[in-house]
């Protein structure tokens, strides 16, 4: 669901539509790897690109599949660590699926959503997709390090690894 925040007049009102651009964009890179599974799928990002915006309902009007977004897709393609984030072999892959957490009486109902989990034989891998890292890597850090916390007691046989893949800069890092 797109939720708008209400403009304040004394902010920059260019710095509010980039940042309501940057979150369109966030959407449509989290998209596009929703429908890819191992690293073969990465070969044609465009294809990925345009589903994403075809399920996002985005215009590609507004966009340029290849210059915005594929061409940071395949330079990701090349980290080291992109086979680890988009297997060849895999048990399971859970995409942005919600996981119930136990209520308090603080939060009756509560849920985490981590953008990907990978369930190998011996691993499980909780991935976190983010257009750049920027100042926010502590904050990505934490994020992946709570769902790790979760996480392994639903695959207590499981070694847990997290990554967090950047977009923009083209990098994966181990959590």
């Amino acid at each position: 669901m797109i939720r708008f925040r209400p403009v304040n007049p004394d902010n920059d009102l260019i710095e509010g539509h980039s940042s309501a651009i940057s979150k369109r964009r966030g959407r449509i890179f989290h998209a596009s790897m929703y429908f890819a599974d191992g690293i073969d799928d990465l070969k044609d990002p465009t294809t990925l690109v345009k589903k994403a915006m075809i399920m996002l309902g985005e215009r590609e009007c507004d966009w340029s599949a290849e210059k915005d977004f594929s061409v940071y897709i395949s330079q990701l393609t090349s980290s080291p660590l992109i086979e680890k984030v988009f297997p060849r072999q895999y048990e399971l892959i859970l995409k942005e699926r919600d996981i119930l957490l136990p209520s308090s009486k603080d939060s009756p109902v509560s849920a985490i959503r981590p953008d990907r989990i990978v369930i190998t034989t011996d691993e499980a891998r909780i991935i976190e997709f983010k257009t750049e890292k920027g100042d926010s890597l502590p904050v990505h850090k934490r994020q992946v390090d709570s769902y790790k916390q979760i996480i392994c007691r639903l695959f207590p046989d499981k070694k847990l690894v997290g990554y967090i893949a950047y977009f923009i800069n083209s990098v994966i890092i181990t959590v």
